[in-house]
């Protein structure tokens, strides 16, 4: 698989309605990109995408349970040091 698809199928789970697929891909896209950060060629073609994609989850997380809690934080915190 190539980093293209690997990233729309996250993108896909990133927006889905159910809050738990959405963590399952916060959490998956914070262990991946630990690996894309270290090819500047892929950040390069993929940072904006990345941005978005992102912001549209914290969009989405807007809406649920609040007994869920702020998994969203957790994940932006932990992406903004890496």
């Amino acid at each position: 698989m190539n980093a293209n698809s690997i990233l729309r199928r996250l993108y896909t789970l990133l927006s889905h309605p159910k809050p738990h697929k959405r963590l399952g891909a916060c959490l998956t896209f914070n262990k991946l990109y630990r690996v894309i950060r270290e090819e500047e060629n892929l950040i390069d073609i993929y940072i904006l995408e990345i941005t978005v994609n992102t912001l549209l989850t914290l969009k989405l997380a807007n809406g649920d349970d609040p007994e869920l809690g702020n998994f969203l934080f957790y994940f932006f915190f932990s992406f903004s040091f890496y």
